[in-house]
């Protein structure tokens, strides 16, 4: 097996590793802690009805101060007849503030008694962090458990998770372990495409009135139809639109990282040299960026930099498996033996069984 196969089979080990902890953990996440969850957040939790062409659509909301509910745009822009249900009850609301551009409208309901919402940080979050959505259908509250998939962007992250996106499933809370509200779950159209995620609470207290632009200007609509381009593995067009991106927004690191990604994709090394070579001069602490950039000059066979590139992924995080492995391949390929042992002993103490898969490889077994 050749260098850069070996190391691309990591990765997608460590992929598979995703569905593995869904199947095992959700499980047991729902039967420990769905009535507590129910218990705490239930009372915060609103259905949202709004009316167009005489059909009623219905979805739910999160209230995040007293007689302020917070709900997506998709589901109350353009529509009438607002009204917030609630134990038993209908109140008329008035939309107050709709940023199409996060996709988070905030209504006043007045004669609302709920309590807000509890909220946490999503700044804490980590990939496949366990989580709840928490929403009302009709007019039950239920609790759905999944897993953090993706972190989008910058600090606060746009969140992907595995809860279940649909029209009807939007402005459910999303909840962390603790039972605090770390984000609203949104709903992004382009074109026919669609793409579910939750909105930090962070940009709860940061809300815009619509400039009537849809947001299509701003960086999280950039970053949203990256995300639907990349789903869609429409890497041409996802390429085409990273270069626009990070020509109208040279600062943002994460037009620079699509741009990059896009091109191993398309295999254009040259391109994603540049690329990932920018996002981490923008943004030094992107262990993502190290590690694809490290990727990128073992492809080229330009060891030196990708050793210098995978040391800094094991300098942002001690527990990186695949950095460790990564610098391990990569001093082999230099002939030094002793460094790419002592990454093999690094790599030992985190995981065993690749550690000694490593060593095999290594060896030439």
């Amino acid at each position: 097996m050749a260098l850069e196969q070996w190391m691309m089979v990591k990765r997608m080990v460590q992929a598979a590793a995703v569905v593995l902890l869904l199947a095992s953990v959700v499980g047991e996440v729902r039967a420990m802690t769905e009535g507590a969850m129910l218990a705490s957040n239930g009372p915060s939790l609103v259905a949202v009805t709004a009316t167009e062409n005489e059909k009623r659509h219905s979805a739910s909301g999160v209230v995040i101060r007293p007689r302020e509910v917070i709900t997506s745009c998709s589901l109350v822009v353009g529509r009438s007849g607002l009204e917030v249900a609630v134990d038993g009850s209908r109140l008329p609301a008035t939309l107050l503030v709709a940023d199409q551009e996060k996709d988070l409208c905030l209504l006043a309901v007045a004669g609302l008694a709920a309590p807000p919402v509890v909220r946490g940080n999503s700044t804490d979050l980590a990939m496949q962090m366990s989580v709840w959505a928490v929403g009302m259908r009709g007019d039950v509250p239920t609790v759905e458990p999944g897993v953090v998939t993706q972190l989008r962007g910058g600090k606060p992250p746009l969140i992907e998770t595995t809860v279940l996106g649909t029209p009807e499933t939007v402005g459910r809370g999303l909840f962390d372990r603790q039972g605090r509200c770390i984000g609203i779950t949104t709903l992004f159209r382009d074109g026919a495409r669609e793409a579910y995620f939750a909105a930090p609470v962070e940009w709860l207290d940061s809300l815009r009135i619509a400039d009537g632009s849809g947001g299509a200007d701003k960086p999280i609509h950039w970053l949203k139809r990256a995300v639907i381009l990349e789903e869609a593995d429409d890497w041409e067009t996802l390429r085409e639109w990273s270069r626009q991106w990070s020509a109208t927004l040279p600062g943002e690191a994460a037009a620079w990282h699509t741009l990059g990604y896009s091109c191993i994709v398309l295999k254009d090394p040259a391109g994603a040299l540049a690329a990932f070579e920018r996002t981490v001069q923008i943004n030094p602490g992107d262990l993502d960026g190290w590690s694809n950039l490290g990727y990128v000059y073992t492809d080229l066979n330009q060891y030196l930099e990708a050793i210098r590139a995978y040391r800094q992924v094991v300098r942002i995080n001690p527990g990186d498996v695949e950095g460790w492995s990564n610098l391990a391949v990569a001093y082999q390929a230099i002939g030094d033996r002793e460094a790419a042992l002592e990454a093999i002993r690094e790599l030992q103490r985190l995981d065993r069984e690749k550690a000694a898969d490593l060593m095999l490889y290594l060896n030439g077994q």
